[in-house]
């Protein structure tokens, strides 16, 4: 049973266009972007600000 309506959603969302954009490429551009500015040697010099 939980197969099949995993199977059915699985099947609508690959024909919606957007659901896919949103679900699956764009996270995964967003982390590869983020891993390139964040191995920068300009963010890797700042200092963390001191906790109070």
């Amino acid at each position: 049973m939980t197969r099949t309506i995993f199977a059915a959603m699985l099947s609508s969302a690959l024909k919606d266009k957007i659901t896919l954009f949103y679900s699956l490429i764009f996270p995964l551009v967003l982390f590869i972007g983020l891993g390139i500015y964040l191995d920068t040697p300009e963010y890797q010099e700042r200092q963390p600000s001191p906790s109070l």
